[in-house]
């Protein structure tokens, strides 16, 4: 259980950090890098939005998703 805990709240971690740099990609203008990153990120972070980082980074990859 206790390790369980442990690995989730080291995804979280580690999603978020991804999640920021994916966003300092974009907005560098590494499209390649950010949509990996991005992609790494979600793979990372849990299903729901419980954490308030994924929160605030949520509006603005809104905003910015590619539209091909």
């Amino acid at each position: 259980m206790e390790r369980t805990r442990r690995k989730n709240e080291t995804c979280l971690v580690l999603g978020q950090v991804v999640s920021c740099r994916s966003l300092l990609a974009r907005l560098s203008g590494d499209l390649e890098g950010y949509v990996a990153m991005a992609q790494r990120a979600l793979d990372l972070l849990p299903g729901t939005d419980t954490a308030p980082l994924t929160r605030v980074l949520e509006p603005y990859s809104m905003l910015t998703t590619p539209t091909w």
